[in-house]
């Protein structure tokens, strides 16, 4: 048990960093929840099995900025105000158009830009709720400061790594079989209700 100990202590898991490895599991877990609940309830639309699907993403993408930024605190916090406003504008799209945000929605970023002025842009209270917990979210993350140790090799492990991770992932959640067989539903032509049983983050990548 000690040479255990002694190993991880080499790896830079000592009991100090242990609040910021803990922090990396469960706070990008909190930002799928909050992101998620911006528009639906994802503890009743979606089965766990789904939920924790939507999870894995989420982890991918706090190793992918822990390794571009070398900091529990900061690879949290982006991830955390990159989906707190990927959310928001969302909760928007569908409360203007009743259609959640789709991936050609890109391509006309302009064309929303220049009618933005005619729309409504009061919250309602669960999205105000949300918007407040994001924001206790980013409080919280700012006090975990461990950073990545290792030489740059190790470093880039945690940038290539995680990006053919989350490759292999978008894959798998557009693979046929695997939403047979796992039970997606992907019926594009209600994308609405594809988004709450999917979620959000999985139903823009099928």
């Amino acid at each position: 048990f000690r040479m255990f100990l002694s190993k991880l202590n080499q790896m830079g898991f000592t009991k100090n960093r242990v609040p910021s490895c803990i922090a990396m599991v469960v706070c990008p877990v909190a930002t799928f929840y909050l992101f998620d609940t911006y528009t639906h309830n994802p503890f009743t639309s979606m089965d766990f099995a789904t939920q924790l699907l939507n999870m894995v993403f989420f982890e991918l993408v706090a190793l992918f900025l822990f390794g571009v930024f070398r900091s529990v605190r900061w690879a949290l916090m982006v991830e955390s105000a990159v989906f707190m406003l990927a959310g928001l504008a969302n909760y928007y799209v569908l409360s203007f158009r009743s259609a959640p945000i789709m991936p050609w929605d890109i391509l006309s970023v302009k064309t929303a830009a220049s009618v933005a002025d005619n729309y409504d842009y009061s919250l309602e209270p669960r999205a105000m709720a949300v918007l407040a917990a994001f924001l206790v979210l980013l409080v919280i993350e700012s006090r975990f400061k461990a950073k990545a140790l290792g030489n740059w090799k190790k470093r880039l492990m945690f940038v290539l790594l995680p990006t053919v991770m989350i490759g292999g992932y978008t894959k798998m959640v557009q693979n046929d079989t695997f939403i047979r067989e796992f039970g997606l539903y992907d019926k594009l032509f209600t994308p609405t209700v594809m988004s709450r049983r999917c979620g959000n983050t999985v139903a823009f990548l099928m």
